[in-house]
């Protein structure tokens, strides 16, 4: 009976969206106008569809590896021959002129991701020195889509790979060891980026000014600053400064001072951090003090290391959202983690109207988690949630989605 009510819900909610709904790895859609309505059914496909992974490498050599990885539900194991047609067909299947959204577009949101998935660190072969770039995101049929069109974006430099990670999930690894292709390509094209990936690009620079095989002081020096990987390394400074007969002076930092972007992040940067490290997710809270009431708090969470350079990132990613008149708050836990959260329809659903209906080409692998907001907005506006009928169907929508909760839906 409830999902009879929900259909004929569904019939009633008015359009005043853009209807671009098309991903195929996540949705089958089927839109159907009355008047100046639309009813959406949609529904997903098997998840292990949308989570395939496999291992290939792409570069002008390409490389591969044997093995077999399970979805992260844990129910399918692949063979690297599936797994190597996945990547394959995907680049050769890849068409730049089908690409939705603009290339600067397209370069705000990768650089939103990389600030979220990527690295920039360097390791040391006896006195050779040695850059490493990476951005990796767990395989999935909207991964595949975002790396290919970021590899070609930046002319394929790079290396694009599938690599197994230690928890038996397979990785899409966009990475590279060449000072021309990090030097020359990744520090333009990811230009917008913030913290340490913003500084790592410019020592890395400072490394190859001063001679990336020169064994001075202040070239190790930025090598083990490059926050990354320093806390990594097997030798501390001081030791590996004494094997390769060079006097620590007893001061770690570099001498080189490097400032971070003050540049206010477009709205597009965030949706690709978002993409990287956010979380989407609508909170029910039972109001103990009235029998039966309850709120739903739509909630977009973002997360990362406590440092001051996150700081920095959080306070730029506060400008970038007050345009729209949102307010963020950051906060620190116990874990070491610094979380920025948009709570409430206030905060939230101008987010989901103005950045992500706009740009649903850009969501990817995101597109599931963003679904059920997209869905709860439409309620919203069409004040349906206000009524019982209208209450029922939002939570029966929001438990069709895999989440863990303290509560079944019955209770």
């Amino acid at each position: 009976m409830r999902s009879y009510l929900y259909s004929i819900l569904l019939w009633m909610i008015p359009c005043d969206c853009t209807c671009n709904w098309y991903y195929r790895e996540h949705i089958t859609r089927h839109c159907y106008r009355v008047t100046n309505t639309i009813i959406f059914l949609i529904i997903p496909l098997s998840r292990s569809n949308q989570q395939n992974k496999g291992r290939r490498g792409y570069s002008t050599t390409a490389s591969t590896q044997t093995g077999t990885a399970t979805t992260e539900s844990g129910d399918v194991q692949l063979s690297e021959t599936i797994a190597n047609a996945m990547l394959s067909d995907a680049i050769a299947n890849y068409d730049p002129s089908k690409d939705l959204g603009s290339p600067e577009d397209f370069q705000q949101v990768a650089n939103g991701v990389f600030q979220a998935e990527g690295s920039i660190s360097a390791y040391i072969r006896g006195t050779l020195i040695k850059p490493l770039f990476t951005l990796g995101q767990a395989l999935s049929p909207g991964s595949l889509a975002f790396f290919v069109r970021l590899w070609h974006a930046v002319g394929k430099a790079g290396t694009l790979r599938l690599v197994l990670s230690a928890d038996n999930r397979w990785i899409l690894r966009l990475d590279s060891q060449s000072w021309t292709h990090i030097l020359g390509v990744f520090t333009n094209y990811f230009c917008f980026v913030y913290g340490e990936k913003f500084i790592g690009f410019r020592k890395l620079a400072a490394i190859y000014r001063i001679g990336n095989s020169s064994a001075s002081l202040e070239v190790f020096k930025l090598v083990y600053s490059l926050t990354t990987t320093s806390s990594q390394r097997l030798l501390s400074l001081p030791v590996f400064l004494a094997s390769v007969g060079i006097e620590y002076d007893g001061n770690s930092n570099p001498s080189t001072v490097f400032t971070d972007n003050f540049q206010v992040p477009s709205l597009l940067f965030l949706l690709g951090l978002w993409l990287g490290d956010g979380t989407f997710s609508i909170r029910i809270r039972l109001v103990a003090a009235r029998k039966g009431n309850l709120w739903l708090i739509p909630t977009i969470r973002l997360a990362q290391l406590n440092s001051a350079m996150n700081q920095h990132l959080f306070d730029m990613f506060a400008a970038g959202v007050k345009a729209l008149g949102v307010s963020s708050h950051a906060r620190a836990d116990k874990r070491g983690m610094l979380d920025v959260v948009l709570e409430g329809s206030t905060n939230v659903l101008p987010i989901i109207d103005t950045l992500f209906t706009q740009h649903i080409h850009f969501l990817y692998w995101k597109y599931p988690q963003l679904e059920m907001l997209y869905k709860y907005s439409v309620f919203v506006k069409s004040g349906i949630h206000s009524t019982h009928i209208g209450l029922i169907a939002i939570l029966e929508m929001i438990y069709s989605y895999p989440s863990e909760r303290d509560h079944s839906l019955g209770y």
